[in-house]
Formats: C-alpha cells, structure tokens, sequence
C-alpha cells in the first residue's frame, strides 16, 4: 500500500488524520528534536514494524507523553523524581525511570512542540518514538531522506521542513545522582530538589 504524505503547515492535516488509524500504523513526522519514526504505545505490532526497519533487535525507544500522569502508565515516579520531570518537562530532555510492570527500565519525553502535542492529542494515547534512520547511522534532516530510506515501509509522512539533526538529552534518574548518558542541546543541571 502507498505511502500517505502530508504537510504540517496543511490547514486541512488534522481533519486529514484518523485517530483509529493512527493507533495502527506507523508514521514518520518531525518532533521537537529529530524526523521521529512513531507509533502508538498500544500497537505492539507497529513496535515490531519499526524495530525491523531500524534493523534494531534491541534496546528501547522513547515514550512521548503529554502529562506526568500519563508517564506513570508505564514507571513509577518518587517525588523527588517527579521535582525533576517538573522542572524539565516539557522540552528536549528525555528521563530514564524503572518501569512498573517489569524489571526494566523505560525513556519518557514530554516534547514543547505544539505540533506533537497535537498528534499525541489526536492518537489518544503516548507514542513509541525513535529518531528516523537505521541504526547506528544519522538522524535524516527531510521528509524526501525518509522516503528514500523507508519509502512504502510506512504507512504516513507527515512533512515539517528541514529540521537540523539533534538527539534530545537522556538522564537515567533511576539513581541518584542521576547520569547524562546522551547531551544534546538542553543542559540538565542538578540543583536540590528541596
């Protein structure tokens, strides 16, 4: 089936944009950092979909969610980890929390863009997130690299421009003092909590 392409700036996307369809595919569209590749959290099958193209057998991607609550569907949050979400959030930094249904741990974004916050909205649920390209290889900057990277392979294409390739910052804050495992351009800082 050929691929949808959209614009971000089309008056008309979001009446374009089903939300029982988007719970079911997968989807490439620019977020606050990097071209994400995406899907809903609840669809396991387009999880397994994105993990082939990326040629990844492991590791994880990045939840995006709108609210701390609706992060603590998937982790467990202490208070003074909430401070940090709160201080953080929303933006550019992505957190790593143990997970509350198994002995693992999960990344979580609450992305600034009003963009993505209005997909997120549409969908209905957070998203499955991973920076557009195979693994190991650069971030794409345009939606015509994604296409020739995955071309039919996704279900949707929605164009926002060229966006410059930046990874968002990761903090495991699973210990204390939390550790920066990846820096892009938001600085986390740690200043007391009280």
């Amino acid at each position: 089936m050929e691929a949808l392409i959209l614009s971000a700036n089309d008056p008309e996307l979001w009446s374009k944009l089903h939300p029982k369809k988007l719970s079911t595919t997968i989807f490439v569209t620019p977020t606050d950092t990097v071209y994400g590749l995406n899907t809903s959290a609840s669809n396991l099958e387009g999880i397994e979909r994105i993990r082939k193209l990326k040629h990844r057998q492991a590791g994880q991607f990045i939840y995006l969610v709108r609210t701390v609550e609706e992060a603590e569907r998937f982790v467990s949050v202490s208070d003074s980890q909430r401070q940090i979400l709160q201080r953080y959030w929303p933006g550019a930094i992505s957190f790593v929390l143990k997970r509350i249904d198994r002995e693992e741990t999960a990344a979580l974004r609450m992305p600034s863009f009003p963009f993505l916050q209005r997909l997120m909205e549409v969908v209905g649920e957070p998203l499955v997130s991973t920076s557009c390209n195979r693994h190991g290889e650069k971030p794409v900057e345009t939606l015509q690299e994604a296409i020739s990277l995955f071309q039919d392979s996704v279900d949707l294409y929605i164009d926002g421009g060229k966006l410059l390739a930046s990874a968002s910052t990761l903090v495991d804050i699973t210990q204390m003092p939390p550790q920066i495992l990846r820096q892009g351009n938001v600085k986390f800082l740690l200043k007391s909590t009280n």
